[in-house]
């Protein structure tokens, strides 16, 4: 999973810019075999394609991870996984 965030340059702000999107990209159903990173990259610059930098948007994309309790024999530790 990837979450994609768009930013707009806007002088009123400190920082000179403001969140506009933030949006998780995965797909709808359980991943299946013929599901590869090809799709999440689609899927992205589709996203990103709506907000174009000329425009004066800016964007990132970052993996997503999920933060999980073990209970398989590991006394509780915490493990990440992509979501």
């Amino acid at each position: 999973m990837y979450t994609v965030e768009i930013y707009k340059t806007d002088r009123r702000t400190k920082a000179g810019e403001r969140l506009v999107l933030k949006k998780d990209i995965r797909p709808l159903r359980p991943p299946k075999a013929h599901f590869n990173e090809s799709h999440y990259e689609k899927m992205i610059a589709r996203t990103i394609r709506q907000y174009p930098e000329s425009k004066g948007y800016r964007s990132e994309v970052h993996e997503t991870y999920v933060t999980r309790t073990s209970m398989m024999g590991d006394n509780g530790r915490i493990i990440q996984i992509r979501g």
